[in-house]
């Protein structure tokens, strides 16, 4: 989640070095690797978390391209060797460290897309996800250029509503082949696939990944993490009352959202600098444009941390509904109550402030709102 998926997806194609990997027994783990054609002096050794990498070691590249770790671990870990810390993010390899696993990965500096992995079904399986989001990536590329082809602040509605439409059949696709992963398998990549391939993960998606695994993983930091996530969607589910906000808007001025009532409001999660979110507000400006007098209010909560990018992007993509931000980035108090840890996302309540429908976006939500109020 977060901002771990932008990483995961640009690295998906980008993979190196020769690799065997030897375990210790149950108390330590070994990994001895040879990487060919491989310019850079040091790799590191990185945890992945929902917060970001963590560096736990660093190995010298001798001039034979050979480099070994060594220690311990008490769970299994997501991890990503990187070779050099100043090389792009995109010199990674994704691995499961496990004191119990021994693995081999070939692969050709030169040839990143042809690496080959035995010995370790987690390594296997986290090869077959990122397969998945390869797929998702090369075809969000075309979209991409599709819709710089426009100018963002004058895209025609029809043009908006079309690259919505192929961006939601996009991502679609990747939950429902991410889901048949999940439902097909019970090991400890469904945690990679929950907590760090998708933006916005269904609800029940993750709840199935947490009933397969929770028994199993029941002490790993990664099955702790999904359930608490999944418990704590409790709060800010279908039919309860939407947690109260008060935040600032641009000009420090408080708006709750408790002031809203009476009106069909939604809670729109955002930031200038999420790509997908500014792709979004075209077709969101064109329904508040519809619906607004009929009673259709967004109350935008950025996650921003720098004022000047927040104010510019609401006057770039003409957003002329409520905004309110704490400045906070992912530490945005809202966030935290609302429990979100991706965007967009978003939270449609009704006139007495229930929520009603969660993550619609697209023509999802225009089909909800044509309920509502008519077409």
């Amino acid at each position: 989640m977060k901002r771990i998926l932008s990483i995961i997806t640009i690295i998906l194609a980008f993979f190196s070095c020769n690799l065997g990997r030897e375990t210790k027994g149950a108390n330590g783990y070994q990994i001895k690797a040879k990487v060919s054609n491989c310019t850079a002096k040091t790799v590191l050794l990185d945890e992945l978390s929902t917060q970001g990498f963590n560096t736990l070691d660093t190995a010298v590249i001798d001039e034979k391209g050979n480099f070994t770790f060594t220690g311990n671990t008490k769970e299994p870990l997501f991890c990503a060797l990187r070779f050099d810390a100043n090389l792009p993010s995109e010199k990674r390899i994704f691995i499961v460290l496990d004191s119990n696993t021994s693995f081999k990965l070939e692969a050709d500096y030169n040839a990143l897309e042809k690496y080959k992995i035995k010995g370790s079904k987690d390594c296997e399986q986290i090869q077959a996800l990122l397969a998945i989001n390869s797929v998702m990536e090369e075809k969000l590329k075309v979209l991409d250029a599709e819709f710089a082809s426009y100018d963002a602040n004058n895209i025609p509605d029809s043009v908006a509503k079309n690259i919505r439409a192929k961006y939601d059949v996009i991502v679609k696709e990747q939950e429902a082949s991410i889901d048949k992963f999940i439902t097909e398998n019970d090991g400890f990549a469904n945690y990679f696939a929950g907590l760090f391939m998708m933006q916005a993960p269904p609800i029940p998606m993750l709840k199935k990944i947490d009933t397969k695994g929770m028994k199993k993983y029941a002490n790993s930091k990664y099955a702790i993490t999904l359930h608490d996530f999944v418990l704590s969607k409790q709060s800010t589910s279908i039919g309860v009352e939407a947690p109260d906000l008060n935040l600032e808007d641009v000009n420090g001025q408080k708006i709750a959202l408790s002031s809203l009532r009476g009106q069909y409001v939604m809670i729109d999660f955002w930031a200038s600098w999420c790509g997908p979110c500014r792709r979004e507000n075209p077709n969101n400006v064109a329904l508040y444009n519809k619906y607004h007098s009929k009673g259709f209010e967004i109350y935008g909560v950025s996650l921003d941390d720098n004022k000047d990018k927040w104010v510019n992007a609401i006057a770039a993509d003409k957003l002329t509904w409520k905004h309110v931000s704490d400045l906070g980035g992912w530490s945005s108090s809202a966030a935290k109550i609302y429990n979100v840890s991706s965007i967009p996302q978003t939270f449609l309540l009704d006139k007495e402030g229930k929520i009603i429908a969660i993550g619609l976006r697209g023509e999802q939500l225009t089909q909800k709102l044509e309920e509502l109020f008519g077409k």
